[in-house]
């Protein structure tokens, strides 16, 4: 665990939000950042 990890768990939790979907997101983002990274 990172510590960018952790506060994204801290910022959820403020928010309600699930950590499935904090999860979700961070694998989309990746998933972009892959594609970007392809483009260059």
């Amino acid at each position: 665990m990172d510590l960018e990890w952790v506060e994204l768990m801290k910022l959820a939790k403020a928010y309600g939000i699930s950590i499935e979907e904090v999860k979700a997101f961070l694998q989309k983002t990746r998933e972009q950042n892959k594609e970007v990274l392809v483009v260059k």
